[in-house]
């Protein structure tokens, strides 16, 4: 059983400057083979990493993906994917941020134990 990343979050795309942003975005996804899809949302197209494929190990490709993608086209591609690895026992998440400078950024989580609570059934 193969044991994926959990990612949530998405990076608004900018659709007023024409197919510009997406015709970058497509020659990068095709560079680094990244698996994104761009998801219709209310307030506007969205890029998503596409559920259950991206594995352990799979991040470091994926986040060069990121780092291009804020070189190519900073301040236009701007958001944050909150990154869960299986099986977690001792850590947190991880934010994964493109900024509108284009930088991306890693923070690290971490998980605290809190006080043991009563189960109430």
């Amino acid at each position: 059983m193969k044991k994926f990343l959990c990612i949530t979050g998405s990076f608004p795309i900018p659709t007023t400057n024409g197919t510009s942003v997406f015709n970058s975005l497509y020659a990068l996804t095709l560079k680094h083979h990244a698996p994104v899809q761009l998801v219709k949302k209310e307030d506007g197209v969205h890029m998503e990493v596409t559920p259950d494929v991206l594995e352990p190990g799979d991040d470091y490709a994926f986040l060069a993906f990121l780092a291009d993608v804020g070189k190519e086209l900073p301040g236009q591609v701007v958001g944050e994917l909150e990154v869960w690895w299986p099986m977690v026992v001792d850590s947190g998440p991880q934010w994964w941020s493109l900024d509108e400078a284009g930088k991306l950024f890693v923070t690290e989580g971490e998980i605290t134990r809190g006080e043991p609570q009563p189960y109430e059934g």
